[in-house]
């Protein structure tokens, strides 16, 4: 799907003719973004329980940018091989997650790709993140070079996404392989598939329920910039204090994480 395609299926999805005249389900979050089911999901999903978990778990001023959520049996999606998608205030989803927990982590995973889009300068203006991530991305080379993957040194340095290195991690390296000789180095093997997908896995991580502290040890740079994002928008008094206090030990435990 061309750039043009993907912008068409934007504007079409969004148009509410379009989705009346497919008789679609309609759900909101937060009373402000639209959930739209545009192909069934598998009978008996409980979507409720998505709904709870993002409502209960994701703080509402990290989804300001997001306008609809669309759920279906998407072209785009069904090409690119991938299960979820955010472009333009839209999180497009497939319907045949596996259970609430598979779309919640999807949802969770794309918000972050949304705040990336709306805060790329708080997220990466200081450097902070990439130099630990191109860091990381030094370490797995040498580690991969010592058990016979071939690879050029610029490539794993190279912060942004290319194809071609996500195919060599994924498909010639294997994502099992990189658990066993690189225990620990990533939050998961998928982020080191680029500097965004680091910065979403991790978001991910954090809203998912993953331990603070392991997070914390395995990416700290990455941990207090979530932990910086999570305050922004909220400093009244009362959670400037509680910002201030929990500088010296870590995630605030105000919401429950």
């Amino acid at each position: 799907m061309t750039r043009q395609n993907l912008t068409d299926y934007i504007k079409e999805s969004a148009n509410r003719e379009f989705l009346a005249e497919h008789k679609v389900k309609k759900y909101r979050i937060f009373n402000t973004i639209e959930l739209i089911i545009n192909d069934p999901l598998p009978q008996g999903f409980d979507l409720e329980g998505v709904l709870k978990k993002i409502q209960t778990n994701i703080p509402e001023h990290f989804v300001s940018q997001i306008d609809m959520i669309i759920i279906g049996d998407i072209p785009m999606l069904k090409k690119k091989g991938a299960d979820a998608y955010y472009a333009e205030g839209i999180i497009y989803l497939m319907n045949n997650p596996s259970n609430v927990d598979d779309m919640y982590e999807d949802i969770a995973h794309e918000i972050a790709h949304s705040l990336e889009s709306e805060l790329s300068e708080q997220i990466y203006g200081d450097g902070q993140i990439e130099y630990e991530f191109v860091s990381k991305r030094k370490m797995l080379y040498h580690l991969l070079s010592q058990h016979g993957y071939q690879r050029p040194q610029m490539d794993f340095i190279n912060a942004d996404y290319d194809e071609s290195f996500d195919n060599f991690l994924y498909k010639e390296v294997g994502y099992d392989t990189i658990r066993n000789i690189a225990p620990n180095l990533f939050l998961s093997p998928y982020a080191a598939t680029s500097i965004r997908e680091y910065f979403a896995n991790g978001f991910e991580a954090m809203y998912v329920g993953e331990e603070k502290d392991y997070i914390k040890r395995v990416s700290p740079k990455l941990y207090d910039k979530l932990e910086q994002l999570y305050y922004m928008g909220r400093f009244d008094a009362e959670t400037e204090m509680a910002y201030n206090m929990e500088q010296e030990k870590g995630w605030s435990n105000k919401h429950g994480y």
